[in-house]
């Protein structure tokens, strides 16, 4: 697990590398006061995959009011359709390059949360 904080913005990004570290994380972290207020979600991820995440989340009440934005390199339709069924708030695609990801990162952070890049 890596942590990236943003004394200027004010935000703490959690990397977490699999499945499990992310709901152990969410586990320990989603009562304290404050919260975490955006989640973004790869459907691919070692061990337990992000579906598997995401159901566990909503069935649990984990993020009840937090958006979880799946970013993911899936394309077909019906595996795109499962994640906003089982609770995703919206699904986009993984951009290839770093220049592409901090365009979606601003644009999600805009759409989901009082945050701006600069």
């Amino acid at each position: 697990m890596a942590q990236i904080e943003s004394n200027s913005q004010n935000f703490t990004v959690t990397i977490c590398s699999d499945g499990q570290q992310a709901i152990d994380f969410a586990d320990q972290n989603s009562s304290i006061v404050g919260g975490i207020d955006l989640v973004l979600l790869d459907l691919n991820m070692p061990g337990i995959d992000g579906y598997e995440v995401l159901a566990t989340w909503k069935n649990d009440n984990i993020f009840q009011d937090t958006p979880i934005i799946v970013v993911t390199t899936a394309t077909d339709k019906t595996m795109l359709q499962s994640a906003l069924d089982i609770g995703a708030s919206a699904v986009h695609s993984k951009p290839a390059g770093l220049a592409e990801l901090k365009t979606l990162f601003e644009t999600i952070l805009v759409k989901w949360s009082d945050f701006e890049l600069t």
